[in-house]
């Protein structure tokens, strides 16, 4: 069971992790809103002839998708979780260092989101083509549903996350 510093630093975590993503999933959504009142909603027609730089913008949206679920797993794995964090019961250490390891893994995958959806927007702007506003919006909401919103929610994913690496 949980200290009350302990929850209370659970909470912070919490909180900072989603300052962090919501200032990302912000900014895409304010340059989307910026990219839109200055170039206009291109004709509703896809246009399937792509330039080079549509088809870099379309492919490392779709890469990002997969990256940003592979990259922070495998950063998850090689992180230093030997930094003892500060609590009351060491028997609860184990889970406060695999919170820290998920908010830094949430933090890397949305970063990997919001390059994707800023590269589409900007190609956007640059090569009006309303396919780039339709990868960019499909990114930005993969990006919206990384946005941890429970507590209790959180620290079940954890502790899964503890069990399954003591049955390994």
């Amino acid at each position: 069971m949980l200290t009350g510093d302990e929850e209370k630093s659970i909470r912070g975590m919490l909180q900072a992790t989603r300052i962090i993503v919501f200032a990302l999933v912000a900014g895409v959504f304010s340059f989307g809103f910026v990219v839109l009142s200055t170039k206009g909603l291109p004709p509703l027609i896809l246009n399937l002839n792509h330039g080079p730089l549509s088809l870099i913008a379309i492919v490392g949206a779709a890469m990002s998708l997969v990256m940003s679920f592979v990259v922070p797993k495998m950063l998850g794995k090689v992180m230093p979780l030997n930094q003892t964090p500060e609590v009351s019961s060491p028997k609860n250490a184990p889970l406060l260092l695999a919170l820290r390891q998920i908010q830094t893994e949430t933090i890397i995958g949305c970063a990997i989101l919001e390059g994707a959806a800023f590269l589409n927007l900007t190609v956007a702007m640059i090569e009006p083509n309303l396919l780039h506003l339709v990868v960019a919006a499909v990114v930005w909401l993969f990006l919206v549903a990384r946005f941890p919103l429970f507590v209790d929610q959180f620290i079940a994913g954890v502790q899964e996350r503890l069990e399954s690496q003591d049955l390994n």
